[in-house]
């Protein structure tokens, strides 16, 4: 086996990260051996370990069909790095095998936001040249690739245009504070950009996982909203009520409708994390007459979170229209923003 940090050099993953630095990523991984026929990993099934191949090769396989291979220095598992997503296929050992492996919580936590932020960004990279390559190839070859073509680009679209709403904003911010740094030698603006870092990082998660089939249900929506709600107001010694006596958990939630159903509640509950001056959350989730309906309501002063609000309040207006939806804002008792939106 080649010595793990040459090798990881060549790796595409590693693009511009350098040597002193692969040496303390190493430190954050596991090495693993396998054997011939081996699985790694299962189609369908909860992973949360990313996989580089120091020595051997892998079989990658789609409900039983050998779709590729990759060998040394290839990476796989990728979208660990991101949440414990279920596994889109199978990997398998192709002969005896060595791996480094690890998983995204420990990964962040043993490594600079800097380097970090270096290894998705060129994981992206490494997706938007893949994407462009079929393209072109699709182009020559049988026609009924285009729709495949089609779908894949539609997708990378998608994606692109929700990491420009999403992290366009945080990522300029860190620029910024970039430049701030050079005109002083404080620890204040490297903590700005650590925080603006993971919360780009969180941003990114949050697409991915509204972007996942298989959390398409109402239940699943329920779930990340009360463990966001937790997360961010807990802190704040604010409790918070869920009402939703009138929806049916099991139903299917629509992609669009989920994802920015959710992102309009983050943006609430943000907010009042920041700006409210009251102790308690009622959210009112249900559906009824073909129509989703949902409420974040504080028992605070209204004009507290109105003056500081503005340009969230924006936010969520824009993505309610989006959806074909209704917007309101009321400050009748407390501070109360209302979607409605048509299914």
């Amino acid at each position: 086996m080649k010595e793990p940090i040459a090798l990881w050099k060549r790796a595409s993953l590693f693009k511009d990260v350098g040597v002193h630095e692969l040496a303390n990523l190493y430190n954050a991984f596991t090495e693993e051996v396998f054997y011939d026929g081996d699985f790694l990993v299962r189609e369908g099934e909860i992973g949360n370990k990313f996989y580089i191949i120091s020595s051997g090769k892998v079989d990658i396989l789609k409900e039983g069909v050998l779709i590729a291979q990759k060998g040394e220095s290839d990476y796989f598992g990728v979208m660990a790095l991101f949440d414990n997503s279920r596994r889109s296929a199978d990997v398998r050992a192709n002969g005896k095998l060595i791996v480094m492996s690890t998983t995204y919580q420990f990964l962040e936590a043993q490594t600079s936001d800097v380097v970090y932020k270096k290894i998705l960004s060129n994981h992206f990279r490494v997706i938007q040249n893949t994407v462009r390559n079929m393209n072109e190839s699709a182009v020559l070859k049988q026609p009924e690739k285009l729709e495949l073509t089609n779908a894949i680009e539609e997708l990378r679209n998608k994606i692109s245009a929700d990491l420009h709403d999403e992290v366009g904003s945080i990522l300029a911010g860190i620029a910024m504070q970039t430049e701030l740094m050079t005109l002083s030698s404080t620890n204040q603006n490297a903590e700005k950009i650590s925080n603006l870092s993971r919360k780009a990082m969180a941003n990114l998660r949050d697409i991915v996982w509204a972007m996942d089939s298989k959390s398409n249900k109402y239940e699943n929506l329920l779930d990340r909203m009360y463990s966001f709600a937790e997360d961010c107001l807990d802190p704040n010694q604010m409790t918070f009520q869920f009402d939703t006596k009138l929806l049916d958990k099991s139903e299917a939630i629509p992609e669009r409708i989920k994802k920015n159903i959710f992102l309009i509640y983050k943006e609430a509950i943000t907010n009042i994390s920041k700006h409210s001056n009251g102790n308690l959350v009622k959210i009112v989730f249900q559906t009824a007459n073909d129509k989703l309906l949902l409420s974040i309501r504080d028992n605070g002063s209204p004009a507290a979170s109105l003056n500081k609000g503005g340009l969230g309040l924006s936010n969520m207006r824009l993505r309610a229209q989006t959806l074909s939806g209704k917007f309101e804002v009321r400050t009748s008792d407390g501070f109360e923003v209302m979607v409605v939106v048509p299914l």
